[in-house]
């Protein structure tokens, strides 16, 4: 298996957002120079953010990454047209990888002047996730205390969306069906480990109090949706399919999914957690940075919505992760 973060056009969602324009056009678009917020735009900023957030572990990692050019903020909104879904990127300069951060959706005419303070410092924080997340990469996905609490959130975060689409909160096994299939998916897909009787065991305890013992259940309803596949091999090639892939396998899988489509998905993803919440589907630096940036309470994902699932996993996780990254 591949151990390495996904590029951004790897993601079916990244197409889906895009739709009728190419991402990797748009970003070529971007010309730094002339569409960046300069130190010197930021630098009041930065003061302010070092004052305020002073006892926040990361908040040194963000600032030096500014200062020293590893996230750049893009702030011209003459120039800049990217959908809001996609706020921040990695690209390569000639010496280095850097992250692009995109604030052109949340600026007004007065520029950084009417953005809060707390969300301009979410914001540069995607940045230094973005790009710290990606050099860290191996010690990321072989940190269990991170795979735990991301699976759990992950899980949970699916099961909301799943939940207002086709109202199983009622119906416990219809609950844990769904709960497994995405523990499953984000171990395999997200954190990219080889398919093993243990994940399946970790997932089917995150799904039920009644944890292996109704692993059989869940296999089966995991063998319905791989048929919905004419090429596939085995079920656990069902977790390397694309999140838009693997979505489509529910519609015909059973009679309470026939209401399941991508497009009334990410209606409802975005509905519940923001525009921010769609690449945290597919894509683990996304889902960290949801989860860091809401720990850190700066309105970057529907707050409210997110920590309905995250608890006080979310602060966990930082806990784990700043170590590892800074």
């Amino acid at each position: 298996m591949n151990h390495s973060p996904k590029k951004l056009n790897e993601l079916s969602l990244v197409s889906y957002i895009f739709a009728n324009s190419s991402p990797t056009r748009l970003i070529s678009d971007v010309v730094l120079e002339r569409d960046m917020l300069t130190i010197q735009d930021l630098t009041p900023y930065i003061f302010e953010i070092n004052k305020r957030f002073d006892k926040i572990a990361i908040k040194n990692s963000v600032i030096e990454d500014i200062t020293q050019g590893n996230t750049i903020m893009l702030g011209n909104r003459e120039t800049v047209k990217f959908p809001t879904a996609v706020n921040n990127w990695r690209m390569m300069t000639s010496s280095k990888p850097i992250s692009v951060v995109n604030l052109v959706p949340v600026l007004t005419s007065n520029g950084l002047k009417n953005l809060d303070i707390r969300r301009l410092f979410g914001f540069m924080t995607l940045g230094t996730l973005s790009i710290r997340c990606y050099k860290n990469w191996n010690n990321i996905i072989s940190n269990r205390d991170i795979l735990e609490n991301c699976t759990i959130m992950y899980s949970r975060m699916m099961f909301k969306v799943c939940d207002r689409l086709v109202a199983i909160s009622q119906d416990t096994m219809k609950s844990d069906y769904i709960k497994y299939i995405f523990a499953k998916y984000f171990i395999i897909n997200l954190m990219q480990k080889v398919p093993s009787e243990g994940i399946d065991i970790f997932a089917a305890e995150i799904a039920t109090r009644g944890g292996k013992n109704n692993l059989n259940l869940y296999r089966n309803f995991e063998a319905n949706l791989a048929m919905q596949l004419k090429d596939i091999q085995t079920q656990s090639a069902l977790y390397n399919l694309s999140f838009i892939d693997f979505i489509s396998t529910f519609k015909d899988a059973a009679p309470w999914l026939s209401r399941f489509s991508i497009r009334q998905f990410v209606s409802s993803v975005v509905l519940i957690y923001g525009h921010a919440g769609l690449l945290m589907c597919e894509d683990l630096i996304y889902f960290l940075q949801g989860v860091i940036t809401n720990a850190l309470g700066t309105e970057i994902i529907s707050s409210f919505s997110f920590e309905a699932v995250a608890g006080n996993m979310g602060i966990d996780v930082m806990a784990k992760l700043i170590p590892i990254i800074s």
